[in-house]
């Protein structure tokens, strides 16, 4: 079967689940545009801080889509292309999606709190220490797989290394820029997207070498730096950026699959039993794309800086299916 038919199916599937599913959890929900959130009611310039639609949309979207979306699917595929594909339209628009929608809508009608603190006051301090336990316990698994990945790569691809440090400390120039100097956003996307590409000619021209152990402590260190730095002075400027290079890759992935609409060889149905285990719960484990960022609404600090705006929302949940 022809790639491009399966695109065209997934892409016009995921515009009506967009335009009418998407509609339909909204007025569920209450969303309404005049309902000012945290980051307006609450606004210290730390912890709560209005994020404009473009860079809330980049940093949702980056953090969407990681590897996990993309490694799970083609591992999973050697149960059959066709219950990847069914479990990726099916999976991403009502559950993932639905997830990730409803988490961002409860932050925002609990004062930008995470999903733990959201448990606490409804069902009580058991309630949210179990969950934290269970997410804790999660995340580190999440961390040190990560960690480990993107250390092998720094260390078979050095260049991606002198990228990377060069392009974080792109993101820190950007988020002051925009949002202490307040230069137009315009004006910061064009320059920073630029200097994001010279990011990575710099990269090839002067890769880092070091061991795999060294880069495991300096990821580890940057992980912690990370995650207690307010979002609006690397993460968010880090994703924004980012995600020009996801726009691009995909972009160029969809007119390459249309223009060569390649065939799809893999056999529709591989059976229930495979070298991995059982269809059943092995294929929803190595299949993560359907259910999106499980991890993000967890964060408070992910939550509280932005301004949730009802389009960019739906239509985050809508690209992280794609």
């Amino acid at each position: 079967m022809g790639a491009a038919y399966l695109l065209l199916l997934a892409l016009v599937f995921f515009i009506l689940a967009y335009f009418f599913y998407g509609r339909f959890l909204a007025k569920r929900l209450g969303v309404d545009n005049s309902r000012k959130t945290p980051s307006h009611t609450m606004t210290d310039g730390v912890d709560y801080v209005p994020a404009k639609a473009p860079i809330l949309f980049g940093h949702h979207f980056a953090s969407i889509a990681g590897a996990a979306p993309i490694i799970g699917p083609i591992t999973a595929a050697v149960f059959g292309w066709v219950p990847v594909f069914l479990w990726v339209l099916i999976g991403a628009v009502f559950m993932g999606g639905v997830h990730d929608f409803s988490s961002i809508v409860a932050s925002i009608r609990h004062q930008g709190k995470s999903i733990g603190e959201i448990i606490e006051d409804h069902v009580g301090r058991m309630g949210k220490q179990l969950f934290l336990i269970f997410s804790w316990s999660t995340l580190i698994l999440v961390v040190a797989v990560f960690t480990i990945v993107v250390a092998k790569t720094f260390v078979s691809v050095p260049a991606s290394a002198t990228a990377s440090i060069l392009f974080l400390m792109l993101a820190l120039l950007f988020g002051a820029a925009v949002y202490r100097l307040h230069i137009h956003i315009g004006v910061a996307t064009v320059i920073g997207v630029a200097l994001l590409f010279t990011c990575v000619y710099l990269g090839i021209q002067f890769p880092i070498a070091l061991s795999m152990k060294t880069w495991i402590y300096i990821l580890l260190a940057y992980i912690f730096v990370a995650s207690v730095t307010p979002v609006w002075i690397l993460l968010q400027p880090r994703d924004y950026l980012n995600s020009f290079l996801l726009y691009a890759l995909m972009i160029g992935a969809v007119l390459g699959i249309f223009i060569g609409n390649p065939t799809v060889h893999l056999v529709a149905f591989g059976g229930f039993h495979q070298d991995l285990g059982y269809l059943f719960p092995i294929f929803l484990l190595r299949s993560p794309a359907a259910q999106s960022p499980v991890f993000i609404p967890w964060s408070p600090r992910e939550r509280r800086r932005n301004n949730w705006i009802k389009r960019a929302m739906r239509a985050s949940s809508a690209m992280a299916a794609c």
